[in-house]
């Protein structure tokens, strides 16, 4: 009988060259708090607010996953929570689209982001999830590999169905590992059916160093010449998955009450199965608990490391036991098996997951302090202590065993991933704004001190920035940007309601992100600004002065790279025509059109 199983996604982690501790990331996004693992001999790990401007200091929290990332001074690029992308304002950026409450999600910075001679201009990402559904017009479910691009630059997400696979069930398990040599890297993914049948495949596909990925996939598990695996249903129903940090061994545990439970093969070079079917299978030598444990269908977290170096170096697995906790031993001899020990044995039901400081954290719902850490490197008996208390879990639909619920789904890195290479520095004093309306109804200067996002002297707008009257007062707002510059997307434009006016001073700037020198790669320009007013109004009349719009340009300011640098009128109705424009000592520069007057 086919069991009711809800799985989530997972990371492997891939490299060639002999592996040593990389520079991981050292914040989480576990909603709703940023987490933060200091370095190596730093403070225990410790939960705090999400980097955000004043304005909107509350991230947003979730019911199933989330992950984030950030640039390499620590602050959050953007955060994922469920399927919505958001930017470190916490605006919603856009969607990807996995299905169901669980899937877990990798996230691949594009290129080198910030080294590539390519792609050294762009802020983009590949975001990795699984989805389940019916195909159109028939009865089967089938698992679905989705990517989603996050491009931070033009500020959108785009997403795609890239592999699929015939199971029935509801959710799979996907992998990212390291940049090669070459600049690509590997991308697995593996779904099962949950029943005691053949119905699992683990697929592998490359991700190009241009962020595309190779289609069609190729399936590497089981191999079609060595015959049917008749357990693949269960055998390959697994919630998480890792890869040896040379590349070597790729393991992970069934989520099936099916023996043996533990799995792994080896791979070569070039990221393929060389296991023989049967390939490499155990369980954990032990129940601690009499019924449970090791014995219960359930979440299995896996975790490699490696130990030691030349010919002393040994490659470990840290595994959960369910209710047995979690065990480690050696691959490939399994020499041993040595439990991790701590005061909540539900941790064996949680990922597991290598951090920055050079520790291993695991979760639980039924602790004070439910996230847990120890130090792989201690010698035996190791023990789990309780390392952080965070708010409610965001995976409270996921249930382990039946009746229990909720626990934190850690954010997986890219192990042996250098960070501090294929992050952006991001400028510390600019902030992102989706949308801002300016509504005083008085003179106001913004510069690096006075402005909202004080002490930012850039402020990326996405959408809009709107100079309007006051909703309560009805009085015109006069906004002056001193020494400031104001960077927008492709669809970002200035609006200045009838009766307010903007004037830009002292090399202010309204500009976008094309750089024709660095970046030619990435140009683009932004629509521009609008003055609204009213044609049969007069402009000079002072009993009419809510009339006409105003735009000033003086002492050095500048318009650049915009659709239209400034124009009269209303681009959406084709109304509200005769704002005013007033340049003296101002440039428009590299515009489609300068000024434009209806």
């Amino acid at each position: 009988m086919k069991k009711t199983i809800h799985l989530i996604a997972a990371v492997i982690t891939y490299s060639l060259t002999t592996w040593a501790q990389q520079p991981q990331m050292e914040h989480w996004y576990v909603a709703p708090q940023d987490v933060l693992i200091p370095s190596p001999g730093g403070n225990p790990i410790s939960a705090g607010s999400l980097y955000s401007p004043a304005l909107q200091p509350t991230p947003v929290t979730t019911s199933g996953v989330a992950n984030g990332v950030y640039d390499n001074q620590g602050k959050v690029i953007f955060y994922i929570a469920d399927a919505g992308v958001y930017d470190y304002n916490h605006q919603l950026i856009g969607m990807i689209t996995p299905t169901g409450p669980c899937p877990e999600i990798a996230i691949v910075p594009i290129g080198n982001n910030d080294i590539s001679t390519t792609h050294h201009c762009q802020n983009k990402y590949n975001v990795f999830t699984t989805a389940g559904g019916l195909i159109p017009g028939t009865a089967t479910t089938v698992v679905q590999l989705v990517r989603s691009v996050v491009d931070m630059t033009s500020y959108s997400v785009t997403s795609s169905v890239i592999d699929a696979t015939p199971s029935q069930q509801e959710y799979g398990a996907l992998a990212a590992g390291t940049m090669q040599t070459n600049g690509d890297r590997y991308l697995y993914f593996m779904a099962a059916t949950g029943n005691n049948d053949n119905g699992g495949q683990l697929h592998k596909l490359v991700i190009y160093n241009d962020g595309s990925v190779s289609t069609p996939s190729v399936q590497i598990a089981p191999y079609s010449n060595q015959g049917l695996n008749l357990y693949a249903g269960i055998d390959l129903l697994a919630r998480e998955l890792d890869l040896s940090p040379d590349g070597k061994w790729l393991a992970w545990g069934s989520y099936a009450n099916h023996y043996p439970r533990n799995h792994f093969i080896e791979l070569n070079a070039s990221g393929d199965n060389i296991s023989t079917y049967p390939y490499p299978s155990f369980d954990i030598p032990a129940t601690i608990l009499p019924g449970g444990g090791n014995t219960v269908t359930g979440f299995r977290g896996v975790e490699f490391r490696q130990a030691g170096s030349g010919a002393g170096q040994v490659t470990q697995l840290f595994m959960g036991a369910g209710w047995d906790g979690v065990w480690v031993t050696d691959i490939p001899q399994l020499s041993y098996f040595n439990q991790v020990t701590g005061s909540y044995p539900d941790f064996g039901f949680s990922q597991i997951e290598y951090a920055h400081d050079g520790n291993m954290y695991v979760s639980s719902a039924l602790t004070a302090n439910n996230v847990g850490g120890f130090n792989p490197a201690a010698s035996f008996p190791l023990s789990i202590t309780p390392a952080i208390m965070l708010a409610t879990t965001p995976n409270s639909n996921y249930t382990h065993p039946p009746g229990y619920n909720g626990f934190y789904t850690l954010p997986d890195q890219i192990d042996g991933e250098d960070y501090s290479v294929i992050l952006p520095t991001n400028t510390p004093t600019t902030v992102t704004v989706s949308s801002y309306n300016c509504s005083t109804g008085t003179a106001i200067t913004w510069n690096n001190s006075t402005s909202p996002w004080n002490p930012a002297s850039t402020v990326q707008v996405m959408h809009e920035l709107r100079i309007s009257a006051n909703t309560t007062t009805g009085a015109p707002t006069h906004l002056t940007i001193d020494a400031m510059i104001f960077k927008f997307s492709p669809t970002a434009r200035v609006i200045i309601e009838p009766g307010s006016s903007l004037t830009l001073n002292n090399n202010a700037s309204l500009t976008s992100d094309y750089d024709p020198d660095n970046c030619p790669n990435h140009p683009y320009i932004w629509q521009g600004v609008e003055v609204w007013g009213d044609r049969n109004a007069s402009q000079f009349n002072p009993f009419s002065p809510n009339a006409q719009g105003k735009l000033t340009l003086i002492n050095n300011s500048r318009i650049e790279f915009a659709e239209w640098g400034a124009r009269n009128w209303n681009s959406v109705t084709n109304t509200s025509t005769g704002g005013i424009i007033n340049v003296n000592g101002g440039t428009f520069l590299n515009c489609r059109v300068d000024v434009e007057f209806n």
